[in-house]
């Protein structure tokens, strides 16, 4: 299918030749004259780092040529627009889009990004009754993955009735090194870590026809999808006198149909329902999963002043999987097999009903109400899952937008959601209660200056907890950003920022030892707070010189403090302890020396400076430099 879409959208390509011997249209349908313009860049990037590699999380960490383009040429009835930005190899976007009159549509995206990801120690070895080893077979080793996603669509329209025909195509790959790690050993608690290449690569296509007639609109669509690693699938270790094989990755395949219908949105009434089913198969471990969704939604507006939405939501998932599995491994030289019972998957139906009524009082005030019911059933063995089989929960908002002035503009709500606990509940996942209420303001007192505040806190407690624990746990989420731009002059802007993020959890731990036994520590808190401030600056020279700056600095903490009167806990606390300063810096100046002719010159630093650990600590500096050329 995939190969059959990008051969459409080859033949639409070189079609344009035998359009173009069409008669053009009289009567000024069509403009005279071909447009034809562009900016296109040329350049090239360093990047350097020192330290941790994390400094440039997403940075391809090698120079190499940069560039853009965006060109667009128009010869009636034929319109085509490039645009792409390319920073390396493992850093891109492109766009293409080629349209005929209103009948032919396409659409070509490729994008690509690098990640450097984290190499992470896996401990040290112990010794004693309870040691375990610890190896990484590769401590030296860098890791990072690009991610690169192609996706062409085609739409195909009659020329004189709506009916419309959607093709796509997409691909997503993912190649690198990652760091895969594992038990050697369960009887001895052998921990190792090993590099490991992926090549992960997923093929999509879809299959969309759509059409209306008068006031109702009508859509069917086909997807069908697959996923395999076309590198190794599993990787093999010896642990002693055994050859085994691990961490394999299966191929998977899904398919969905959807059918949506809805009425015109431009009248008092208005309705829409989505039906969709479909399936994911795991091809090596012979789990399945059938799925449906479907959703309602319906508003009416009896009034200029009132507005009335209800939505119906309806989930139901069947997972199946093997009763057992069978390992094979190489021991002594000879392959041994044993078979491991596979615990039932978890199917479920979950239905959400939401309604909204919105009201305008005054032309300055606007209020909003919205009532909500969720209901999950899950078909599970309790003595093989943790979970409850029924939860229902409620919701219930209040908002209000208020035009305190013609420069002043307040929104708000508030929120309560509460959750019916099974009295032998055994599922200790999910609040009881949860409280939460937000604020923004906009301020505009002069045409040169304006601020925006922004905030929002979350409050969650579960009272009702199941055994080991007979305590509670509660959460709490805070977040403000403040931000004001200030024009000085005609020339320059100036844009100070301040935000906070705060998360706090008090509960229960429960700690297990090797006899299996559980024993709970009540009251452990936990907390991690965030600073964030940033100035951006915008200043033109002239009229053809634009210089930018901005810096933005974080201090972020965080701790779990154990009390530590569980016998074999201490020192657990130290490993979630952080304590970062993030700084990142940049300017940008743009000058253009002509009409067409132009240069760019950028330069960004970003430091990470970890309080508690050096080898964290990273640099990482880009310099892109670019000659631009318009016409």
């Amino acid at each position: 299918m995939i190969k059959i879409i990008y051969l459409i959208a080859l033949i639409v390509l070189l079609a344009p030749p035998l359009w173009a011997q069409e008669k053009t249209p009289t009567g000024g349908l069509y403009q005279l004259g071909t447009p034809f313009d562009g900016d296109v860049r040329l350049g090239y990037r360093w990047n350097m780092t020192s330290g941790n590699p994390q400094a440039g999380e997403y940075e391809y960490q090698h120079p190499s040529a940069a560039g853009s383009a965006v060109i667009e040429y128009d010869p009636l009835p034929i319109r085509m627009r490039l645009e792409t930005y390319i920073l390396n190899s493992k850093d891109y976007f492109a766009e293409f889009d080629y349209s005929y009159k209103d009948i032919i549509m396409l659409n070509m995206v490729s994008r690509s990004m690098f990640h450097n990801l984290d190499h992470f120690s896996i401990g040290q070895s112990t010794t004693g009754t309870l040691g375990a080893t610890v190896t990484d077979q590769n401590p030296g080793d860098v890791y990072g993955a690009s991610n690169a996603m192609n996706r062409a669509q085609i739409r195909f329209k009659a020329p004189d009735f709506p009916f419309h025909i959607y093709l796509e195509a997409r691909s997503q790959e993912k190649h690198g090194t990652i760091q895969q790690r594992f038990m050697n050993s369960f009887t001895a608690g052998d921990k190792m870590s090993r590099s490991r290449n992926i090549d992960y690569e997923t093929e999509g296509a879809k299959v969309t026809i759509n059409s209306h007639i008068q006031w109702v609109e009508a859509e069917y669509s086909h997807d069908a999808q697959k996923f395999k690693d076309t590198r190794d699938k599993s990787l093999t270790d010896t642990g002693g006198a055994t050859t085994y094989t691990h961490n394999l990755v299966p191929d998977i395949e899904s398919s969905t149909d959807t059918l949506k219908v809805h009425t015109s949105h431009t009248g008092r009434i208005s309705a829409a329902v989505t039906y969709s089913t479909g399936d994911r198969k795991n091809n090596d471990s012979g789990a399945k999963t059938d799925f449906t969704n479907t959703a309602g939604d319906l508003s009416w507006i009896p009034t200029k002043d009132v507005t009335v939405a209800v939505k119906y939501r309806h989930y139901e998932v069947d997972a199946n999987n093997p009763s057992a599995v069978t390992d094979t491994v190489t021991t002594a030289g000879l392959p041994v097999s044993t078979s491991y019972p596979v615990r039932n998957a978890i199917s479920y139906q979950k239905d959400i009903m939401t309604g909204m009524v919105r009201y305008r009082a005054t032309k300055d005030l606007t209020l909003r109400a919205e009532l909500g019911y969720e209901n999950l059933k899950r078909d599970i063995d309790p003595t093989m899952w943790q979970l409850d089989e029924k939860v229902d929960r409620t919701m219930a908002r209040l908002g209000a937008t208020y035009r305190l002035s013609s420069r002043i503009i307040l929104r708000g709500d508030i929120s309560h959601q509460s959750a019916n606990v099974p009295a032998n509940s055994v599922d200790n996942t999910y609040p009881e209660n949860s409280d939460q209420a937000r604020l923004t303001a906009t301020w505009t007192p002069k045409p040169w200056f304006n601020m925006l505040l922004s905030g929002a806190t979350v409050r969650e407690e579960r009272s009702v907890l199941n055994a080991p624990f007979t305590d509670k746990w509660t959460n709490e989420r805070d977040r403000l950003l403040g931000s004001f731009t200030f024009l000085v002059g005609k020339t320059t802007s100036v844009t100070p920022s301040y935000s906070f993020f705060q998360n706090k959890h008090t509960g229960p731990i429960a700690y297990t030892d090797p006899s299996s036994a559980k024993t709970a520590e009540t009251g452990v808190p936990y907390a991690d707070t965030a600073h964030v401030a940033a100035l951006t600056l915008s200043h033109a020279l002239a009229d053809a010189m634009i210089f930018t700056a901005d810096v933005s600095k974080s201090w972020s903490r965080g701790s779990w403090q154990s009390s530590g009167v569980v016998t074999g806990s201490n020192g657990i606390a130290d490993l979630t302890t952080i304590k970062t300063v993030d700084t990142i810096a940049g300017a940008d100046l743009e000058i253009w020396v002509s009409k067409n002719l132009g240069y760019d010159l950028r330069y960004q630093i970003r430091r990470i400076d970890d309080k508690l650990d050096d080898t964290q600590d990273g640099t990482n500096q880009t310099i892109l430099a670019t000659l631009s050329w318009k016409w």
